[in-house]
């Protein structure tokens, strides 16, 4: 494996350990394991200009963090983000795992 793509394959695992930890305290927010106080936006600018895109974050209604917004099979989103990210981390590494044991034997 060049050494490129093992750089690009460490930035990607770097990426969804962010995302799945991300997923993780959102989690604990939603299950009241952790507290927050803040409140998460609700909608983004419907305009492109920069002018609109600060009055729609000025004027955004607050939703609380800790209320699940959408759920599946009784998890919500940023449980289900923290699943998908540790598949696909522990996918790559045994992917990972068989390439370098390939690469030995053939060494």
């Amino acid at each position: 494996m060049s050494l490129r793509w093992r750089f690009a394959v460490a930035l990607g695992v770097c990426g969804l350990l962010a995302t799945g930890t991300l997923g993780l305290i959102h989690t604990g927010i939603e299950t009241g394991f952790l507290q927050y106080k803040g409140g998460c936006v609700a909608q983004a600018a419907a305009d492109d200009s920069l002018e609109a895109l600060r009055a729609a974050i000025a004027s955004a209604p607050l939703v609380s963090c800790s209320e699940v917004a959408a759920s599946f099979l009784g998890l919500s989103m940023a449980s289900w983000n923290v699943i998908w990210a540790l598949v696909v981390v522990l996918f790559v590494a045994g992917q990972y795992r068989f390439e370098w044991r390939r690469y030995v034997r053939l060494a």
